[in-house]
This record gives structure tokens, sequence and C-alpha cells, in this order.
């Protein structure tokens, strides 16, 4: 499973965000680009950066990755409840990610 893919599980069911742009697979949630003459409110998403932590031999077992999320909204309180949504539905995302 991806980061991406884990992001889009979590957050398509998160029932906080899901009130503001739906649930499952019909969440306005995108990753990097949205379709032509979508109406806010949405949320998009992307990789910044992807860090490997090495070893001393064979492939790293551990990469940091950095995402960035976009909050679209017509009103700055639904965006902002948005971005707190994702940021208590992700809080205890971390750890290992089997790809």
């Amino acid at each position: 499973m991806t980061i991406e893919t884990t992001i889009f599980s979590v957050l398509s069911q998160d029932a906080t965000l899901g009130a503001i742009i739906g649930l499952g697979d019909s969440a306005k949630l995108y990753p990097l680009r949205v379709p032509e003459d979508l109406s806010s409110p949405y949320v998009t998403y992307h990789v910044l950066s992807n860090e490997a932590h090495n070893k001393l031999a064979g492939r790293p077992d551990l990469e940091r990755k950095e995402v960035e999320f976009g909050c679209v909204s017509t009103s700055y309180s639904e965006a902002r409840a948005m971005a707190n949504a994702i940021k208590f539905a992700l809080g205890e995302e971390y750890g290992y990610l089997d790809t």
C-alpha cells in the first residue's frame, strides 16, 4: 500500500471530513489534479518529498514522506474545518506501510 492509497483510504472514510466533502468513492479528495468544473469544497494532496533512510547494505526499509494538502472552499471557516479534520484523521497514521 502506498502513502497515497493510505491517505485516500483514511480520509475518504472519516466522518468529520466526509460531512464536508462526501464519503467513500464519492469523496471530493484528489491526488494532484481535480476534474474540470469541480465545485468546492474539495481536498487535494500530493507528496512533496520522499527521503529514503539508507542502510549500510541492501534496499532502504524506511522512507520519510512529506505530503501537502490543499483545502478548497468558498469560506475560510470551512477550509479550516477540513484542515483540522485531516490533521486529526491522519494524526494516528504513522509507522510502516507495506508497498
